[in-house]
């Protein structure tokens, strides 16, 4: 019987240290020759980024969907919801003067929730316009 509820308690007791997504120092970055990343021009990728991912100095821009922002990758290959903070705030206000044409480089921490991926921004530095402005044949 007690055999019975260890092995209960072991299987309900959540992530261990064998999940990838809890141990420290994960990070993401959106390559654009994966796999799991759908090429230029197609839909955003379905692939869904893991809890507790860090993406460190993503190439991308921020674009307003509803009354949400939402951040792009460079390729528009993945797009994630931002989560309202004051990093947020701040780039919201700046494509609020001017939407279009501005690419940022981006750190922050994944989360997920009911299927989809947010962004909890920690870091969003604007690069240029120019090379947001120039495309490569």
């Amino acid at each position: 019987m007690l055999a019975a509820v260890l092995l209960c308690l072991a299987a309900f007791s959540g992530p261990g240290p064998s999940n990838p997504a809890t141990q420290a120092g994960d990070t993401a970055t959106v390559p654009t020759n994966s796999p799991d990343v759908l090429p230029e021009g197609a839909p955003p990728a379905k692939t869904r980024l893991r809890e507790g991912m860090k993406l460190v100095d993503q190439l991308g821009h921020f674009r307003a969907t509803g009354d949400r922002i939402a951040f792009f990758t460079h390729n528009d290959t993945t797009r994630l919801i931002g989560l309202e903070n004051l990093n947020l705030q701040r780039v919201a206000t700046a494509i609020a003067e001017q939407p279009k044409g501005r690419l940022w480089k981006v750190t922050g921490t994944i989360t997920e929730y009911r299927g989809e991926n947010f962004l909890l921004v920690d870091r969003a530095i604007l690069e240029s316009w120019e090379k947001s402005q120039t495309k490569t044949p």
